[in-house]
């Protein structure tokens, strides 16, 4: 009897030995399931931020496009400004040159008529 209660004892071990290990097997898949929910998880976030990046690039295209049109529109502007401004600024030195040439003409005719009005009264 004594052998009959010991196999049963050690099957009972056995047993018990084997459900421990069946537990920690149910355990690892739980930690297993939980790892691939959050591997999951992840590669959705993964996914959601490459979208948000190739849409904030798309901008940064869109808005660096539209940065260099303003550029473009603002040199162009100020070229003409520029040219305007040297006309205006050769416009303004015919005139002085023009003025001084009337003012001498005016000094001469004054000088002359002087002079004259000074024979005149001799």
């Amino acid at each position: 009897m004594s052998s009959t209660s010991q196999k049963v004892k050690a099957a009972l071990s056995a047993l018990e030995t084997a459900r421990r290990a069946l537990n920690a097997c149910d355990e690892d898949h739980t930690q297993i399931d939980g790892i691939q929910n959050l591997l999951a998880s992840l590669r959705e976030e993964l996914a959601e931020t490459e979208h948000n990046l190739a849409l904030s690039k798309e901008e940064a295209v869109r808005q660096g496009a539209a940065h260099a049109d303003w550029q473009r529109k603002h040199s162009e502007e100020q070229a003409r400004g520029n040219d305007e401004a040297e006309r205006l600024r050769e416009q303004l030195r015919t005139l002085e040159r023009r003025v001084r040439a009337t003012q001498e003409k005016h000094d001469n005719i004054v000088a002359g008529l002087s002079a004259l009005t000074q024979r005149l009264k001799v």
